[in-house]
């Protein structure tokens, strides 16, 4: 049975109730409990898999790794106390801070492209990474060494600006076949087997199924860090402090 993905329409609810439905075991081995339906974040689209606790009568389990594997949500981890049973109700409680900055980096990702489209930039994303070791948007396109040391402060302005707005972070969910009209890009890598989400940022709408914040002011102290040009393609790192 597919497990319900509700982190995509409510993204700041860290605790809520579940059923057990399966067990298996994660990437690594380890014991994975699979659910009717989860709002812990599955690793995917650039962005860190969400941690916590998974609690039942009798049963503590750690959560470590999610995954999403042919519409359903693998929990890895370890079992701290008893044993996790099929049909079995329980509690799910994620690591809010982890999940605030990974939320954090994802919408700076977001951010990094409005503030290209407002600095005049025409080339088209193709890939984000929003880990905390180094997030950047990877474009394809080059721009030439001449300019990118000019453009950094371009796109520190617009950063600054649109925070400064605090304006809000919207999102709605779109049948794929609508989502030419609601988005200027859409990728060809869009996952079709989970349920298609579209994140706004000031009338700049881009498919997304990850975690953003509320608003722009969240990503106060975002840094354009560097523009690296290389094979084509165009590379521009941010950093957006932990806290």
């Amino acid at each position: 049975m597919a497990t319900t993905l509700e982190y995509l329409e409510d993204m700041f609810r860290y605790e809520g109730n579940a059923k057990i439905t399966g067990i298996g075991n994660d990437k690594d081995g380890r014991p994975a409990l699979i659910l009717d339906k989860t709002f812990f974040y599955p690793q995917g689209g650039g962005q860190a898999c969400d941690v916590g606790i998974i609690e039942g009568e009798g049963l503590k389990f750690e959560v470590l790794s999610v995954i999403y594997v042919d519409g359903v949500v693998l929990h890895g981890g370890n079992v701290l106390v008893g044993l996790p049973e099929v049909g079995k109700p329980i509690k799910l409680t994620i690591d809010k801070a982890r999940r605030e900055y990974n939320s954090r980096l994802q919408s700076g990702g977001h951010l990094l492209l409005n503030a290209m489209k407002d600095a005049g930039q025409t080339l088209v994303a193709t890939k984000g990474y929003h880990f905390p070791d180094g997030p950047y948007v990877e474009f394809s396109g080059s721009i030439p060494e001449n300019e990118r040391e000019a453009l950094i402060p371009k796109l520190q302005m617009e950063v600054d600006r649109l925070v400064g707005l605090n304006l809000p972070v919207t999102w709605q969910l779109v049948p794929p076949e609508k989502l030419h009209e609601v988005c200027a890009n859409v990728p060809a890598n869009v996952p079709k087997d989970k349920p298609t989400r579209v994140v706004t940022i000031d009338a700049f709408s881009q498919p997304c199924g990850g975690t953003h914040v509320r608003s722009l002011g969240e990503l106060k102290g975002m840094k354009i860090e560097k523009i690296k040009s290389k094979k084509g393609d165009t590379r521009i790192s941010y950093s957006i402090p932990k806290a």
